[in-house]
């Protein structure tokens, strides 16, 4: 879920997750957000930023799910129509008719933004059992850990998930008031993408790893499973992950990861990625190299922006209030 999850971010990460999970289907709802959050999900989101053909481009740059299916059935006049008018008065900040790339950047970076939003509120309603608008943490329960079933052989994993995802609740819920509105559920539906949830997902990742309680991921830590297991150090995963250690996160080369280094693993940089992504759309509509892009080129190669493969539209536009133009 998160997450992000973001949701958001995995078309483009190419990663193949092997999770085994004996308990109900909430419950492996909750235990994935969990990984994805404290385990392997998280740090591939820092790998090479590959694209999945055009379906990220256009969630990178409509930044919503809402209006999709909508968007996907508009002629090419139309979407060329929306587009110019999203340009003109979202992205094109300073209002020159151009987007230059720190503009795209930022753009992109909103839009990440408010996938996790749309994702939460999406979890949100699925969750607010008696419709007033916030989620309580009796809810949360209800919802998505079957508490009124008798104890089963998974009790334990459901404790375990319980109280990580109470770890969570209590740094989302920012006004301490035990209930989460739709800001606070984003940030516990995907806590990689808000900054107030950062130490809970290192608090919890070391809980799960420092074995030794020195404070410090050692390499043996780091090449385990997300419960600590350590792994066949034959096996082709210990050693792209004894490679990512050392390659990527130990900055310093003491062979251990201090708390900067874990969360430069464990939280994904939004703004490498925001930019790496304006970089190819760039690239791919730049028709006169002036290395930034004229409305007239964005509209010119819609189908690259928000072709008739988009899957995601709607909250940017939105938030321009420009409904009687459009």
């Amino acid at each position: 879920m998160i997450a992000i999850k973001v949701i958001l971010l995995s078309l483009i990460i190419l990663i193949t997750r092997t999770i085994t999970i004996l308990c109900t289907p909430h419950i492996q709802l909750n235990k994935e957000r969990i990984e994805d959050a404290f385990g392997d999900h998280l740090s591939d989101k820092n790998a090479d930023n590959q694209h999945n053909g055009h379906h990220f481009d256009h969630e990178a740059v409509l930044g919503s799910k809402d209006t999709a299916k909508e968007f996907d059935q508009m002629s090419a006049e139309e979407s060329k129509r929306r587009l110019r008018v999203l340009v003109k008065s979202g992205m094109d900040v300073n209002g020159d008719g151009f987007v230059d790339k720190q503009e795209l950047i930022d753009w992109i970076l909103k839009s990440f933004k408010t996938l996790a939003i749309e994702d939460g509120n999406e979890r949100l309603e699925e969750e607010d059992l008696n419709k007033d608008g916030v989620v309580s943490w009796d809810e949360h329960l209800k919802d998505s850990f079957d508490i009124e079933e008798d104890v089963d052989d998974n009790q334990l994993l459901k404790d375990e998930v319980m109280a990580e995802d109470k770890a969570l609740w209590k740094a989302a819920d920012i006004n301490g008031d035990n209930v989460l509105d739709s800001t606070e559920f984003a940030a516990f539906n995907s806590p990689e993408e808000f900054e107030q949830m950062h130490q809970t997902i290192y608090d919890l990742m070391m809980t799960k790893r420092d074995r030794n309680k020195n404070g410090f991921l050692e390499i043996d830590e780091f090449v385990s499973d997300v419960n600590g297991r350590p792994l066949d150090p034959k096996s082709e995963h210990y050693l792209v992950e004894k490679d990512r250690f050392h390659n990527e996160y130990d900055l310093d080369h003491d062979n251990r990861l201090n708390k900067k280094e874990c969360l430069l693993w464990l939280i994904p940089n939004n703004y490498e990625m925001s930019e790496s992504e304006a970089n190819h759309l760039i690239s791919l509509s730049d028709d006169n190299r002036d290395e930034r892009l004229s409305i007239d080129e964005i509209v010119d190669h819609h189908d690259v922006f928000v072709g008739s493969e988009v899957t995601d539209f709607g909250q940017n536009l939105e938030n321009v209030r420009l409904s009687d133009e459009l």
